[in-house]
């Protein structure tokens, strides 16, 4: 998607696997590169990291361009986000039901991305992410823009009940089951830091049961075959 200053997007099930650490990673690298061309961005100056469920976030510059974009091992060690101000600098998350947060501030050119499992969630990495933001780029929380990509939904994220201390008020019960709404977790971060609510765009798209199954990898349906989705956010030139 292409937004005056800056292109994002995910990539769909059938553009396959994008890690080159899970599943079948044969062809990633091909992948990654159909994927991202129509969006006139080169995989090979992807910035990525090795995702641990957290919430450290790195802020990256030119000099950063292409680690783990060709090899696993040369990724940005525990890191689950990336934020910069560098235009034509590509920033890269892989997820599989985890929620993709992007983030623009389009007075500061400043953008993020985010991987935010509900680990990643319940440590607050979008409240971390719009503060590193405040501090290091001067960001009115007011200005920013924030685009919620695919992942598990409430229809599907079944948890336990005690998920509804971690998380309350985003805990729908049904019946005797529980199901967490990620997405929600993080908007109410974002708008707890002056983020407005109708700067919040949500795709709306489950990973595990959109298409049947047939959009998105699913962890929670697929388990330790699941490929990658790719998430990238990059500042135009």
């Amino acid at each position: 998607m292409n937004i005056d200053q800056i292109v994002f997007d995910s990539s769909l099930r059938p553009a396959g696997n994008m890690s080159l650490r899970h599943a079948d990673a044969s062809l990633s690298l091909e992948n990654r590169r159909i994927f991202l061309s129509p969006l006139s961005i080169n995989w090979q100056e992807l910035v990525c990291a090795k995702q641990v469920h957290g919430d450290t976030i790195r802020i990256v510059d030119s000099k950063d361009a292409g680690k783990g974009a060709r090899d696993y091992d040369d990724a940005f060690e525990d890191t689950d986000g990336f934020i910069t101000d560098q235009k034509n600098l590509p920033l890269a998350i892989l997820t599989a039901d985890c929620l993709t947060v992007f983030l623009h501030d389009p007075c500061r050119n400043v953008v993020g991305i985010l991987h935010a499992g509900w680990r990643g969630s319940q440590k607050k990495i979008t409240a971390g992410a719009i503060t590193l933001m405040q501090q290091k780029f001067g960001v009115n929380p007011a200005d920013i823009l924030m685009y919620l990509g695919p992942s598990i939904r409430s229809c599907c994220c079944e948890v336990q009940e005690t998920f509804k201390e971690l998380f309350p008020g985003s805990v729908i019960q049904k019946e005797k089951r529980y199901y967490l709404d990620m997405p929600l977790v993080n908007k109410k971060q974002a708008i707890g830091l002056g983020v407005l609510d109708r700067h919040i765009f949500d795709i709306g798209r489950c990973t595990v049961c959109s298409g049947s199954g047939a959009d998105f990898f699913s962890y929670r349906r697929e388990k330790e075959r699941c490929g990658r989705g790719l998430s990238v956010i990059m500042l135009k030139g």
